[in-house]
């Protein structure tokens, strides 16, 4: 006869599912982003909306397989503005749909940098196709999920062959880039810009493998005005050529922007949010959760449990006594659990001064940081793939 109480609680109360494990950026900050109170309501009030039959056309064209009844007022815009992600999906869904191009997101309108101002150089120079150096005036057309097509002035010439091919010339990308967040996404973003342009000049001029790659505070030549954007300090002007080693460009402008980002984190200019999530540590080292565990799925678990009214105060664990206990309850981590580990006692411990807020601002607002930084789910599950083969 066993006479050891059996044990209630899981030791691997925080691991990833088998689907979560295939999370990528855009799935994971979905799965915080859907119990947003003020995007639940807004999408509700939404939906009584009737749909514009064109911009729905225009959504659902970018979807595998498509159904209207999961989107809201396709005509308002405001979502991308307001929460960063392209359409008013049902936050009832419990995944975003698969999209029709592997490499379009459902929050492209956090990840794109700003393309050219060429409208502007356009007035500025009064340039023509026959006047302006280089060509004509190339830039790619956007929509709400990624980047599309070439659109140009003028016609398209043939492809020339290999060998009748112009000598190189550089053929200059530029974007801003926003330097208050993390630029992992950006960047993402930028290569997908950049090897758009390369596809179209390759077909007419030789690539080389000298980089060139120009970082300017905006406004630097008039390439991008700061009035398009926002606390205009933060942005830089990038410049890459795309007949140039795109890969080797991209990891110095990488470099460059990942140091002005943490000069701005470091004299507190712009908000701050780990691009980490490893397990809280125990006190005095007194044993470590599983590896299995992940604390951005802890957060996630906490997040669901919390009422709406709660994401609206900066003072959870005032305003909501017991709730930090409720929540310890219903994942069976609190003291009632018989022979509970160290790691779950001091978790349980840290509801109220950590982890209840921390997941308040990810579904608030940082979930969009997890875009930013290309923090995910799949790369949690890595991490625990690979620490569970060192030890």
């Amino acid at each position: 006869m066993n006479i050891h109480a059996p044990s209630r609680f899981d030791p691997n109360v925080f691991a990833l599912t088998d689907i979560e494990k295939e999370f990528g950026p855009d799935d994971t900050a979905w799965q915080f982003l859907r119990w947003n109170p003020d995007y639940r309501e807004a999408f509700h009030q939404l939906r009584n909306e009737t749909d514009d039959a064109d911009a729905l056309e225009a959504i659902l064209t970018h979807i595998k397989d498509p159904d209207p009844e999961l989107l809201a007022c396709a005509q308002d815009e405001t979502c991308r503005k307001t929460f960063g992600i392209a359409a008013w999906l049902d936050p009832e869904e419990e995944r975003l749909p698969e999209l029709n191009i592997a490499d379009d997101s459902w929050f492209f309108p956090l990840m794109r940098p700003l393309q050219e101002d060429t409208m502007l150089k356009f007035r500025q120079r009064e340039a023509s196709n026959a006047k302006r150096p280089g060509g004509p005036w190339v830039t790619v057309r956007e929509t709400p999920f990624g980047y599309r097509e070439i659109l140009r002035t003028g016609p398209r010439p043939p492809a020339r062959p290999a060998a009748k091919k112009a000598p190189h010339s550089e053929r200059l990308i530029f974007t801003a880039i926003d330097c208050s967040v993390p630029i992992d996404a950006q960047l993402v973003a930028l290569e997908k810009l950049v090897r758009t342009h390369r596809e179209y000049w390759s077909e007419q001029i030789r690539t080389t493998d000298s980089p060139h790659v120009i970082i300017e505070p905006i406004g630097w030549n008039d390439v991008i005005r700061p009035s398009r954007v926002e606390e205009a300090d933060f942005w830089q002007t990038v410049g890459i050529d795309a007949l140039g080693p795109i890969r080797k460009q991209l990891d110095e402008c990488r470099s460059t922007l990942a140091e002005i980002h943490r000069k701005l984190d470091r004299e507190d200019l712009v908000l701050h949010f780990g691009k980490r999530f490893p397990m809280p540590k125990v006190p005095g080292n007194q044993g470590t959760a599983p590896s299995r565990n992940r604390y951005l799925k802890a957060l996630l678990l906490i997040a669901e449990r919390m009422p709406p009214d709660a994401f609206g105060t900066d003072k959870i664990d005032e305003e909501r006594p017991g709730l930090a206990r409720q929540i310890a309850r219903e994942l069976r981590i609190d003291e009632a659990q018989p022979h509970r580990p160290r790691w779950m006692k001091s978790f349980d411990e840290g509801m109220s001064t950590w982890h209840l807020r921390r997941a308040k601002i990810l579904v608030t607002r940082f979930y969009a940081w997890l875009v930013h930084a290309q923090m995910s789910f799949a790369g949690e599950a890595r991490k625990a793939k690979e620490e569970a083969t060192t030890t």
